[in-house]
């Protein structure tokens, strides 16, 4: 099987190779990826708000840091204003739970106020401050 096409011996002859891509993710997304959508949100915003500034900055980090895909999969226009494109998606792992986000939710919560949900942002949160830890650790020289 190539993608969604079943192949059998007879119908070998009928695919043109040239046109089948091989998409690899960084960073490479768990196998199978079970996860939550976050952010896909069509032509209307159905939870707006105020979003705190440490989940914002969270948000940024992870939109520009965990970015899934090269570009390869085109581009999306936002359903809601019909102004602004973007392509992909990032993915974020904290306490246990994945999200998997279009990266356009940027857009969405900067120009359309979208508030993701509160267990979404505490776990971002979560995320960030566990990135911040890490970097803030001392490197200590091997014996």
């Amino acid at each position: 099987m190539i993608g969604n096409i079943h192949t059998t011996p007879d119908d070998m002859e009928l695919i043109d190779y040239r046109h089948i891509v091989s998409l690899s993710f960084q960073p490479a997304p768990p196998s199978p990826l079970r996860a939550h959508a976050i952010g896909w949100l069509g032509s209307k915003v159905q939870s707006k708000g105020e979003m705190d500034q440490a989940s914002m900055f969270a948000l940024r980090q992870a939109h520009e840091k965990q970015r899934t895909d090269g570009g390869d999969l085109g581009y999306h226009t936002c359903g809601i204003c019909q102004h602004y494109q973007d392509r992909g998606e990032f993915i974020v792992e904290a306490n246990g739970r994945t999200y998997v986000l279009p990266r356009m939710v940027l857009h969405y919560v900067e120009a359309h106020s979208y508030l993701p949900p509160e267990v979404f942002l505490s776990d971002l949160r979560a995320w960030s401050e566990q990135r911040r830890s890490k970097a803030a650790e001392p490197i200590v020289p091997a014996d």
